[in-house]
């Protein structure tokens, strides 16, 4: 069972502003291994206004140098089990693009261990790994979790 965190973010700005600061402590306390990292930009896209705060997104953080951004949307939790899911999208342009931003997109409801998954999933996205969702097997993490940062909240 998960404990989710802020439930009520949408609902309350006091939530909002503490889940919009949950994660950018776990962002910044994260060490990626890639050049030119120091140049991460965050907030990259807007995170609301004071009359639009719907998650969409709760952090965000961009790359000139790699042309990467991440993007995380935050969604109220439906369950009491581990909800997340992501995917690669483009900014400012499509696939072909030599100008287009890739950006990894996460969608999740918070927790301890939906935030694990997140930053694990972003280190293989700033280190330019692959990230494969084909052969995930109900009741298993995939493959790319175990790459020694997850930790054992999300197992």
């Amino acid at each position: 069972m998960i404990t989710h965190l802020y439930k009520n973010f949408l609902n309350d700005p006091r939530e909002y502003r503490a889940s919009e600061d949950f994660w950018i402590r776990r962002w910044q306390r994260e060490t990626f291994d890639a050049p030119g990292l120091s140049e991460w930009l965050t907030p990259w896209i807007s995170t609301g206004s004071p009359d639009c705060l719907d998650g969409n997104p709760i952090f965000s953080a961009y790359s000139p140098f790699l042309r990467k951004g991440v993007r995380i949307i935050q969604h109220e939790p439906t369950s009491r089990k581990l909800e997340i899911q992501a995917w690669p999208d483009f900014v400012g342009g499509s696939f072909h693009d030599p100008d287009a931003i890739r950006e990894l997109v996460i969608s999740c409801a918070l927790s301890e261990a939906a935030a694990d998954w997140a930053m694990s999933l972003t280190h293989l996205w700033v280190a330019d790994d692959s990230i494969s969702f084909d052969e995930f097997i109900p009741g298993r993490p995939p493959d790319w979790a175990f790459d020694g940062r997850l930790l054992s909240s999300a197992a």
